[in-house]
């Protein structure tokens, strides 16, 4: 959104297109902070679920927080004009540094062991012969898709 063309540019679409990059993000935090969830109460102790996922609440607030302490900053270090023609751009394009270290930890998160016993339940892990009749493991990476119905 950083990099949305403005105003004198592309007219009203600069609005448009910005309005829509709010939209998806409000439902990517939606996707984030329900999976955050899960795999807090997934991955920790069964005594501690409670307390851990309370953290993940902190998800989308702390978000905010960060948001509006970025928001300050740009409007304390930049004048009126400035922050309008460039300034507010700031915090989306610092922004990317969030994201690619969120892609860094998420390519580490291993499947939950919540997951792969029901997965286990429905899919043993073991030798499946290949078209060229070499034994490999089933389920032999961390990243695998299962098409079936869990029915869970």
């Amino acid at each position: 959104m950083g990099l949305t063309p403005g105003y004198d540019v592309i007219g009203i679409w600069g609005a448009v297109f910005l309005t829509i990059g709010r939209v998806l993000q409000g439902l990517a935090i939606g996707g984030q902070w329900s999976g955050s969830v899960l795999m807090a109460a997934e991955w920790t102790d069964p005594k501690r679920r409670g307390f851990t996922t309370s953290f993940a609440q902190l998800g989308a607030p702390g978000g905010m927080v960060l948001a509006n302490g970025a928001l300050a900053l740009m409007t304390g270090l930049t004048s009126d004009q400035a922050f309008l023609d460039w300034g507010w751009r700031v915090p989306f394009l610092a922004s990317v540094a969030l994201v690619i270290t969120g892609f860094y930890i998420r390519s580490g998160v291993h499947e939950t062991p919540v997951f792969d016993m029901r997965l286990d339940a429905i899919c043993p892990r073991g030798p499946a012969p290949t078209a060229a009749g070499v034994d490999r493991d089933v389920r032999g990476s961390d990243h695998y898709a299962v098409w079936v119905d869990l029915d869970l």
